[in-house]
């Protein structure tokens, strides 16, 4: 019987470090698919950005005395990435941010905000860099495209989009929202807390 016991005993203790081994074993694997991921994110949006700079350059050479022309949104431009703030019953901020390619950013205050309205302004691509690598970091494509639960009311929600490295995904972010979402929320309140927004005329 003590045999037994002792054989019964060490085939748990052997089936528990496999299990372990298997876990660590999971952990290191998907560690090394998101570095990956991150790196081929990054790629895309350098090659993105060297193609632009090109296509700029090229413009600015075959044209002739072209004057640069100050308008409030690009033609052509594309939405890089979008976030809202959705109501809630209370006083809870309501707006929505427009971040384009070119830099170019737009503003829209509803409510209990500081800026009513329409407003737009002009990120260095510096900024433009940093969406990017928050885009790779969050591992934003691989999300969820809904943390909800509509049996409980009165929260806000916020709405993430991203277009980029020929990805384009939306997220509805309101109950049980992962951390790395509620970060990229307060990273983007952040960098437009000191924003002199330029008005909009419609």
């Amino acid at each position: 019987m003590r045999h037994t016991a002792y054989l019964l005993c060490l085939g748990i203790v052997l089936s528990s470090c496999a299990g372990f081994k298997k876990a660590k074993e999971a952990r290191i694997e998907n560690k090394a698919k998101r570095e990956v991921r991150m790196a081929e994110y990054a790629a895309r949006a350098e090659a993105e950005e060297r193609a632009k700079e090109e296509a700029k350059a090229a413009a600015a050479n075959s044209s002739v005395e072209a004057a640069p022309v100050e308008t409030p949104q690009l033609i052509q431009d594309s939405l890089l990435f979008q976030f809202e703030r959705r109501p809630c019953f209370g006083r809870c901020p309501v707006y929505k941010i427009m971040i384009f390619e070119s830099g170019y950013t737009t503003y829209q205050g509803v409510n209990f905000v500081d800026y009513m309205g329409y407003y737009y302004t002009r990120l260095p691509q510096t900024e433009v860099a940093l969406i990017y690598t928050r885009i790779a970091e969050t591992d934003f494509f691989s999300l969820q495209d809904k943390y909800d639960n509509e049996n409980i009311t009165d929260l806000p929600s916020m709405i993430f989009r991203a277009n980029a490295m020929g990805q384009d995904k939306r997220i509805v972010a309101r109950y049980e929202i992962p951390e790395v979402l509620i970060d990229l929320g307060k990273e983007i309140d952040r960098m437009f807390a000191e924003t002199e927004w330029q008005p909009v005329h419609r």
